[in-house]
């Protein structure tokens, strides 16, 4: 990447230099004579907003949609790649297709737009680092460049892809294309212009598997796939027989209306074409990516008429598409509805983790906070996200405002500023992930570089807080998100993520030595617990389970009163039929306060039920990821969430009964202690965590409870038997152990 700080000028086509560029995407391409193979080389790229390279019509690497999200116009993800495999000695061809991506959001005539934004069109500065027997040499993307517009003739990051085979030079996408239709680049600036080059720690968006259809539906004009299962990724058509000029669209959906897609939840309308050049391809969208479970495909004649497009003909497949983080986790549940939640869970997450988490893959893709902390333990068990997030503290950092504003969203591509609603860009839980993420990075992989990095971010983000609250309590931001119960007080909802977030800092603080700091942290923490005291204690008897759960998790109560919460809790709970009415902000209370109560079959109860708005009613009425709201799939709206994911903790900490000690730092210990359930036998793990591989596997056998455990090199495990079962509390260290607790008699 050091190439780039001193080579390379910013080029595009010509078109692109103006006002008013076309919809037509750029290529960029350049030769290089070599007169040898190369002993090494490199090639640095740094692109807006997305690109796709080749040299000799071989892709330089398996990565996708590069260079992922950032706050473009601050900093950009230069990517390099070991290219020495693919020069020879003679002409060697680079062909680098560009599309908007998010950092050129326009409003698209006949396409969803989910927001209009970015200044910085199509673009690219590339470095060639080459070594050969003559030494070191630099060659940059400079005015000898080449440009044409196409063959993408419309890209939209939102609104999908338009790809014309017929406009594909002579030898495209092979060791070397004709020369016609080539033209001198436009050259935007130097080195020294333009967003900075960046080092982004997140890995690569790639493949990470190929799905077939589950099944095919023919229609007079079209024909509907359904992949059985809802992702994120990108259509794949192999084409045998399509005339010159004859086009296929393709429609991605997450929803069926009388058998054919409806994208209600999606925008609409998103579609992709390709229009052939009469000869049998292999085509997929290389600058956009959607969330879909259904590809409605249809085929237009060359004059345009639609016209019945055979699955014989189309091969229509998909590629699911994430980061490539690195697998750590697997979890086994002994019951078919636990397990087929925990699968939404993982099928939600995997289609969000893109190089920034988004929310949805469709609708969106955009960054919103709140997930990051309140699902952390659930995607930091499957996969090592510790590079991953810890790029959000700097796209936090890009997004603080003047004020120290930490906005709902980073980087923050649009701002949602409404006056009718100001919590859409400013809410403490929110927010607060400024501190949030690096004390759980801390907790979890033991390492500060976060938390060091967030420091004054996160000092000026507390002062804004103080700001808002002024003598009293925070009262901005959204309340309970997405609760069915609408009553629970937006100001007590704020004020305890405004507590939390103290904690948090003071966390911080301790780690990194500053007691000072701690100490301020802690006490203005209790500043504000004894306000939601003061003025909430009064609201235990009401009929809002979030207020219930958010005092009883807040630590401003006093004993009796803390009783009386998880009491009232409780009593709502079952008086309302196991219903849960909170949104996704009290989730992680109502858990905490039932998990320190011991009520697991209570959150069995509300976790499975089908009769109204749960989890297991979003299974049952076939939903392959986690939906946006509780009423599933019957909303209609998005069914590819991860944010209602907190569930996923009791899984792991209780139900698995694994859990990071409270004062562990990067799992050197850990605490053993299932809660086998009525309708829960049996239960099992391997967990490749920081401190090593944990193995946990147990088994209810009439009265007795059987624990294998495998416990990593220099960690130490605590065993604990669950309530109602007798046992010595022991701390095991590594190695194999065999743990048998007995129930105690009735």
């Amino acid at each position: 990447m050091d190439a780039l700080t001193s080579h390379g000028e910013w080029v595009t086509h010509p078109a692109w230099a103006s006002d008013d560029p076309p919809w037509e995407q750029p290529t960029l391409r350049t030769r290089w004579h070599l007169a040898g193979p190369p002993v090494r080389a490199v090639l640095h790229v740094l692109g807006l907003g997305v690109w796709h390279a080749r040299i000799g019509g071989v892709p330089v690497s398996a990565d996708l949609l590069e260079p992922g999200v950032s706050t473009f116009e601050t900093r950009v993800s230069a990517r390099s790649y070991d290219v020495t495999g693919l020069l020879r000695a003679g002409e060697n061809e680079l062909v680098l297709q560009l599309g908007e991506g998010p950092a050129h959001v326009r409003a698209a005539p006949g396409r969803y737009t989910k927001f209009v934004g970015g200044t910085l069109g199509p673009r690219a500065r590339v470095v060639l680092e080459l070594e050969d027997a003559t030494g070191r040499h630099l060659l940059g993307s400079d005015s000898g460049w080449q440009a044409r517009l196409g063959p993408t003739v419309f890209c939209h990051w939102y609104g999908g892809e338009d790809y014309d085979a017929r406009l594909e030079p002579a030898g495209w996408l092979t060791a070397t294309t004709s020369n016609d239709g080539w033209g001198p680049v436009a050259v935007l600036g130097g080195p020294a212009d333009g967003p900075t080059p960046w080092r982004r720690r997140a890995p690569a968006m790639r493949v990470q598997q190929v799905v077939e259809p589950a099944a095919i539906t023919r229609h007079p004009t079209s024909f509907v796939v359904d992949l059985g299962r809802n992702i994120a990724g990108v259509p794949k058509v192999t084409i045998t027989g399509l005339d010159r000029g004859a086009s296929l669209v393709l429609r991605p959906a997450e929803y069926l209306s009388e058998g054919q897609v409806d994208q209600c939840s999606t925008g609409s309308p998103i579609l992709d074409t390709y229009t052939s050049a009469g000869t049998p391809a292999v085509w997929q969208t290389q600058l956009v990516y959607h969330g879909f479970q259904y590809l409605q495909v249809e085929q237009r004649d060359p004059a345009g008429r639609p016209v019945a497009p055979d699955p014989e003909q189309i091969r229509v497949q998909a590629l699911q598409v994430m980061t490539d983080d690195r697998p750590t986790g697997a979890l086994h549940l002994g019951d078919p509805v636990l397990q087929g939640i925990d699968d939404l869970i993982t099928n939600a997450a995997q289609s969000n983790l893109m190089t920034v988490p988004t929310d949805c893959p469709h609708r969106e893709k955009l960054g919103w906070l709140e997930q990051l902390h309140l699902v952390f333990e659930p995607l930091a068990f499957r996969w090592d996200v510790r590079e991953h997030f810890h790029d959000m503290i700097t796209h936090m950092g890009d997004a603080q405002t003047s004020t120290g504003l930490i906005p709902d969203i980073a980087p923050e591509l649009v701002v949602f500023d409404f006056d009718w609603e100001p919590g859409f860009r400013d809410d403490v839980n929110w927010g607060g992930a400024i501190w949030h993420l690096p004390a759980l990075l801390w907790r979890h992989y033991g390492t500060l570089e976060p938390a060091e990095q967030a420091w004054e971010a996160g000092l000026r983000y507390l002062s804004y807080l103080d700001d808002r609250a002024g003598d009293g309590l925070l009262a901005t931001g959204l309340g309970d998100w997405i609760a069915l119960d609408e009553s629970t007080p937006r100001p007590l909802v704020a004020a305890w993520g405004h507590a939390r977030v103290l904690d948090s800092a003071a966390t911080l603080a301790r780690a990194l030595g500053r007691p000072a700091d701690e100490r301020r942290m802690r006490s203005r923490a209790a500043e504000v617990r004894g306000q939601i005291a003061e003025q909430y204690t009064g609201e235990l008897a009401s009929g809002s389970q979030a207020t219930a759960a958010l005092l009883a998790d807040s630590g401003a109560l006093d004993e009796d009163n803390q009783a009386r919460a998880v009491d009232h809790l409780i009593t709502l709970l079952r008086e309302g039929d196991d219903q849960l009415t909170v949104g996704e902000i009290a989730l992680p209370a109502v858990l905490r306060t039932l998990v320190a109560a011991e009520e697991h079959e209570q959150i069995y109860r509300f976790v499975t039920q089908t009769a109204g708005p749960s989890y297991g009613q979003m299974l049952a009425d076939g939903a392959t990821a986690l939906v946006e709201h509780w009423t599933g799939m019957r909303s209609r709206k998005s069914a590819n969430h991860f944010m209602l994911g907190a569930i996923g903790t009791w899984f792991l900490e209780s139900v698995a009964g694994l859990r990071h000690a409270s004062d562990g730092v990067g799992w050197r210990r850990a605490v053993v202690s299932p809660r086998p359930l009525d309708s829960v036998p049996t239960a099992s793990l391997t967990f490749d965590s920081p401190g090593g591989t944990y193995v946990l596997d147990w088994q209810r056998e009439a009265d007795q409870l059987r624990i294998r455990l495998d416990v990593p090199a220099q960690a130490e495990a605590q065993c604990v038997p669950p309530p109602g079962y007798s046992g010595p509390v022991e701390v095991r260290g590594s190695g194999r152990h065999e743990i048998t607790y007995t129930r105690r008699a009735r």
